[in-house]
């Protein structure tokens, strides 16, 4: 097996907060307009670290995501995850859904 060839970081591009749903601040790494090289069905957002009181948190209305794969991974704390269809569940820290 071959080692891995090292490779040079091209560029380093900051984050924008942003608003996302009914107003959850997020962090978005791409796409952002100095991206346009990375598609625009491509989206790596950070969310928190944030605390909701119970009922406090707007989340985000629904919305279709039919032909799109969401990957949610927690490093930390937990969160829960409602959907259009009914699904329910928490995950916590070292999950994936």
């Amino acid at each position: 097996m071959q080692a891995a060839k090292s490779r040079d970081v091209l560029r380093v591009i900051d984050s924008q907060r942003v608003m996302e749903g009914a107003g959850m601040p997020v962090r978005r790494s791409f796409p952002t307009p100095e991206t346009d090289d990375i598609d625009p069905f491509l989206l790596l957002d950070h969310l928190g670290p944030m605390q909701f009181a119970p009922g406090q948190a707007t989340g985000f209305p629904d919305h279709p995501h039919r032909g799109f794969e969401t990957v949610t991974y927690v490093l930390e704390g937990a969160m829960e995850h409602r959907d259009s269809q009914g699904n329910h569940g928490i995950i916590g820290p070292g999950d994936v859904q």
